[in-house]
C-alpha cells in the first residue's frame, strides 16, 4: 500500500471516528479542540525558528557570495593591470 493511499484511509478513518465521537458525547470535541490547539502550537514552535534560521542562513550566504563577487573583480582588475604593465 502507497503512503499516499495510508494518508487518505487515516484521514477517512479520523473523519469518521470524529463523527461517531461527537455523536456519542459532545464533549469529545472539546478534548479533541484542546488537543489539536496544543498539536498546532506545537508545530508552530518548531517550524517558525526552521524558518527563521534558513532565512537568516540565506541572507548571509548572499551577502558572502556578493563579497566574493566584488573581490573577483577586484582581483581580475589586479591581473589586467598587471599583464598590461609588463607587457
Amino acid at each position: 500500500m502507497s503512503n499516499a493511499i495510508t494518508i487518505l484511509a487515516a484521514l477517512i478513518a479520523g473523519l469518521l471516528l470524529g463523527i461517531f465521537a461527537a455523536g456519542v458525547d459532545p464533549r469529545v470535541v472539546d478534548i479533541a479542540d484542546a488537543i489539536g490547539t496544543l498539536w498546532l502550537n506545537g508545530l508552530r514552535m518548531t517550524i517558525v525558528p526552521l524558518i527563521v534560521a534558513l532565512l537568516i542562513t540565506g541572507i548571509a550566504t548572499a551577502a558572502r557570495a556578493a563579497r566574493a563577487g566584488r573581490q573577483t573583480a577586484r582581483a581580475l582588475v589586479w591581473f589586467i593591470a598587471l599583464l598590461w604593465a609588463s607587457a
